[in-house]
């Protein structure tokens, strides 16, 4: 029952679940979508009474989603960023892979929505959600989506090796094969 009202979710940031989307609206660089659970679109109701979203309470404000129509191969195997190579990536941005595309989430869930705010570049997907909105839920139907990586943990990454420059030991931390040099040749 815990894992189903989502207790554990902090533990396992790596999910894959079947989503439904619903266009808001399109500006010139993105495309605003609601992202709905599709097995629990009006929630599981906990012990003190409050609806739950086991699947969208998992994501954060500036992760990275992965949306498919079709289930990745290996994906229960291996986490999504290991498939998603940059080969894939770029076959993704050459529109050789259809279906297939990367969304950023802007808003996490409120207390009183079943809902999760994403954007998606609208350069890349034009085609896909210029559909009207009923043949996008009908025709297209569920998508898979999986967590591919946390945006923020990418700068706080990047701060950290921009900051380390002020370090002593910068040129270890920057350059460790250079240090290695070093330590192989004294």
């Amino acid at each position: 029952m815990n894992e189903r009202l989502g207790t554990r979710e902090r533990m396992d940031r790596q999910f894959h679940f079947e989503a439904l989307i619903e266009k808001s609206k399109i500006d010139f660089d993105y495309v605003h979508l609601r992202l709905f659970e599709a097995s629990n679109v009006t929630g599981i109701e906990d012990n003190r009474g409050f609806l739950t979203f086991p699947m969208l309470q998992k994501m954060r404000e500036n992760d990275l989603i992965l949306l498919s129509e079709k289930p990745l191969e290996e994906a229960d195997l291996k986490p999504v960023k290991k498939i998603c190579n940059a080969e894939f990536l770029m076959q993704m941005v050459k529109k050789d892979r259809q279906g297939i595309f990367l969304a950023c989430v802007f808003h996490t869930r409120g207390k009183d929505a079943n809902f999760v705010d994403v954007r998606v570049d609208a350069g890349f997907v034009e085609n896909y959600f210029m559909l009207n909105q009923h043949y996008l839920f009908q025709e297209k139907g569920r998508l898979h989506c999986y967590y591919f990586d946390s945006l923020t943990t990418i700068v706080r990454e990047f701060l950290t090796i921009k900051k380390s420059e002020f370090y002593a030991v910068h040129d270890i931390i920057l350059n460790p094969v250079k240090a290695l040099t070093q330590i192989e040749a004294s």
